[in-house]
């Protein structure tokens, strides 16, 4: 099998090949266990080839990043990269857990 890289987005190493057969058909996909961001394919080899195939994400990120921090992007400017990441994750586990308890209601 095919190593897999890093996270793309949030850097973990804890990254981790799946099959399943949700839906009445089987599928497998690569997750990372730290941030959740996932491919899924028709194979083992083409979910592997999906996540280790990289573009150039970084203005991707750095817009994503503005947005969930809501300032343009001067928190990155301020904290550096990784900071913004980490901080992003939770901002959006900590909505994730708003929204849920919000619908509970």
């Amino acid at each position: 099998m095919t190593e897999l890289k890093p996270c793309p987005f949030c850097g973990s190493h804890d990254v981790k090949h799946y099959t399943t057969g949700d839906y009445g058909f089987p599928f497998d996909y690569v997750r990372c266990r730290d941030c959740s961001v996932s491919v899924r394919e028709n194979s083992e080899q083409a979910a592997t080839t999906a996540w280790n195939t990289r573009t150039d994400t970084k203005p991707q990120l750095m817009d994503l990043l503005a947005i969930i921090h809501r300032d343009g992007g001067h928190y990155v400017a301020e904290h550096g990269l990784e900071k913004a990441q980490q901080d992003a994750i939770k901002i959006i586990y900590e909505l994730r857990e708003t929204m849920y308890e919000n619908n509970q209601d």
